[in-house]
């Protein structure tokens, strides 16, 4: 659950006794809704202690696809050669006449320019082995957003279980590839060896 007020919201409620503003009233929404909610503090009615708190849900909003920054694949990186272009790039930057930051600026712009020539970028949004199968109970699980509750409950439990045998299923067949591969290396490792005796 997810707070919707907003500290800098006017409180809602005047105490005359106390001569105090308080917010004893919380708004909470789940993960989903609290995107499309918006909570709002209304102007107070007649003589009412209390202010009205409107709380709307946008039925229109989207979210936005989230952007997937390039992250550094430290796996696939080349080491040696980071090393060796580091080294290089570094090693004409003079420090004894000058001030820190300008120094600092230039030592971080040599390594990020040695780490972008050995160390591979990229994420993918799409993985090639989520089966067909798997794709079409997520467009039935978007479809069943407008369904009445009572319909989508049963709908959601259903599709949640095939949602979850057939990623065992795509995730299976991943790694048996990989094994494959993993299998065909060792020996290939292993002739090669056998040819060097």
């Amino acid at each position: 659950m997810i707070l919707l007020n907003d500290p800098e919201d006017p409180p809602i409620y005047f105490s005359r006794r106390w001569v105090s503003s308080t917010t004893p009233d919380l708004a909470f929404a789940t993960d989903d809704l609290s995107k499309k909610t918006t909570r709002g503090v209304q102007n107070q009615l007649g003589g009412s202690d209390h202010r009205p708190v409107k709380l709307a849900i946008n039925l229109q909003y989207r979210p936005q696809d989230s952007k997937t920054f390039p992250r550094w694949n430290y796996k696939k990186a080349n080491w040696d050669t980071f090393v060796s272009l580091s080294d290089q790039y570094t090693k004409g930057i003079r420090v004894a006449d000058q001030k820190h930051q300008p120094c600092i600026d230039a030592f971080n712009k040599a390594i990020f320019k040695a780490a972008s020539e050995t160390i591979p970028r990229g994420a993918r949004k799409n993985y090639s082995h989520i089966d067909r199968k798997l794709q079409e109970l997520e467009d039935e699980v978007s479809q069943d957003q407008g369904k009445p509750h009572h319909r989508k409950q049963h709908s959601t439990e259903r599709i949640k279980r095939q949602i979850q045998k057939s990623l065992q299923r795509s995730c299976k067949k991943e790694l048996e590839r990989k094994d494959r591969g993993t299998e065909q290396r060792r020996k290939q490792v292993m002739e090669a060896g056998k040819g060097d005796e």
